[in-house]
């Protein structure tokens, strides 16, 4: 059972996240640190080389995008389960995200 908390600041490192499914391993991050502290930053960035598909044989054969992330595969052993309000959430540090999946946006 998670326990009750009053409203928080995240220090350094640590993440709030929603868990997608009741048990599952993959959540949606609601809550990071302020920007600049952490292994990350705010927003899951990364920058990926994809091919032109509109004119593949065409310079430049790849351009540059911005992938955001807010979905994550984490540790589930060492996330610390809490409740805020009726809503139950995570935290956890950010060395126990394993994998960043890109929104669908």
């Amino acid at each position: 059972m998670a326990e009750e908390v009053p409203d928080f600041d995240l220090p350094p490192s640590r993440y709030m996240i929603q868990e997608d499914d009741k048990g599952s391993c993959v959540g949606t991050i609601v809550r990071y640190p302020l920007a600049g502290y952490g292994s990350f930053v705010q927003q899951f960035t990364l920058k990926r080389m994809v091919t032109n598909l509109e004119q593949p044989e065409e310079p430049p054969y790849n351009l540059p995008i911005e992938v955001n992330y807010t979905k994550v595969i984490f540790l589930r052993e060492a996330a610390q389960k809490i409740k805020i309000g009726d809503e139950d959430y995570l935290l956890i540090h950010c060395d126990n995200i394993l994998g960043l999946i890109p929104s669908e946006e």
